[in-house]
């Protein structure tokens, strides 16, 4: 018996001696055993792979959000909301004006956002000191449609 197991043909076997086929046999069992560790040493190192690749995407991930909130900054908004009740124009400054305008609402149901343009919180401190006078609490002015006109023909590309 000179040759490996994986030499031998199915027909093979019937001519091996009692011996023989039990030699052999160790032969493949201890084969299957090392192919089973080999196995195993893939497995696991498949799943560490997984784990590895999984980890550096959500690290990966996290960096580039991080990475899009330094580079980008998000623009503000200078708004005007208009109180239905009381006829009050509200001039402020928001991220977003639509989810101010919701809040706002829980308080006021008849409160309409009517204008938004980007702007900066200087030009927003800006109006409500030149429109001092017609401040009634607070970002609340009582305005004319000539003020609400003058506010949306001015340059705020500059």
């Amino acid at each position: 018996m000179g040759k490996k197991y994986t030499e031998y043909t199915a027909d093979d076997f019937f001519d091996l001696t009692y011996e023989e086929a039990e030699l052999l046999r160790v032969e493949i069992v201890q084969r299957h055993e090392e192919i089973q560790e080999q196995y195993r040493d893939i497995i696991s190192e498949w799943n560490n792979f997984n784990f590895y690749m999984h980890a550096l995407d959500a690290a990966q991930e996290t960096t580039l959000r991080r990475h899009r909130k330094k580079k980008e900054p998000k623009a503000t908004f200078l708004y005007m909301m208009i109180d239905g009740h009381t006829n009050l124009t509200k001039i402020g400054i928001s991220k977003n004006p639509t989810d101010r305008e919701a809040t706002l609402q829980g308080q006021m149901p008849l409160l309409e956002l009517f204008w938004q343009c980007e702007s900066e919180r200087s030009e927003e401190t800006q109006l409500h000191e030149f429109f001092d006078e017609k401040r009634v609490r607070g970002e609340w002015f009582d305005l004319s449609m000539d003020d609400v006109l003058y506010i949306k023909s001015l340059d705020w590309r500059k």
